[in-house]
């Protein structure tokens, strides 16, 4: 479940360029998940969690009112406690929002979150906002593709002048060195 060891969207800032670059944590960290309720749909191979969800993987947490998890491969019985496991390894996950992801340096949110394991794709959609400090990043859906560590972030429009467009907003480095203020031109 290498969804969850990713830090969403580093802000990464280098003279006028930024960039958003995803970050590894071990994806082998098992995943500990918690809600009101968990309904396990066997013979459809998954288990929806509901209710104030979290899902926790080392330091990342995801949190949504509800996460449905679908499996493929084996269809043994799901144990007691409706975690799910033993249905097999899992294929999709789909989190309805409003959808948080929070890592100890960044956050994401979004109406909506996919994360695809044949790919290792992971998209949140409407309404995205990243936040890393004070930075912060818009746009209508985000997807980053986990295996390269390439994300992108979407517009709902184009257009120079037409609302919904990608916007960001930075603040310089608290923690450079101050540079020396400039002075006024003689006029």
């Amino acid at each position: 479940m290498r969804w969850m060891g990713y830090i969403i969207g580093a802000i990464v800032l280098s003279g006028a360029a930024t960039a958003l670059a995803a970050q590894a944590i071990s994806s082998s960290a098992p995943v500990d998940i918690t809600a009101n309720e968990a309904e396990v749909q066997q013979e459809n191979k998954l288990t929806i969690w509901r209710g104030e969800v979290e899902a926790l993987q080392g330091s990342n947490r995801l949190r949504t009112p509800e996460l449905t998890v679908y499996y493929n491969g084996s269809s043994s019985p799901a144990p007691a406690a409706g975690t799910g496991s033993g249905m097999g390894s899992i294929q999709k996950m789909e989190a309805k929002g409003p959808v948080y992801f929070v890592t100890p340096t960044q956050s994401a949110k979004g109406d909506h979150g996919t994360y695809i394991a044949a790919d290792d794709t992971l998209t949140l959609t409407g309404n995205v906002i990243l936040m890393q400090d004070k930075n912060v990043v818009r746009g209508e859906r985000l997807v980053i593709q986990q295996k390269t560590g390439q994300s992108t972030l979407y517009a709902s429009s184009q257009g120079r002048g037409t609302s919904g467009r990608v916007r960001g907003v930075f603040y310089p480095n608290q923690n450079q060195a101050a540079a020396p203020a400039a002075t006024p031109a003689a006029r």
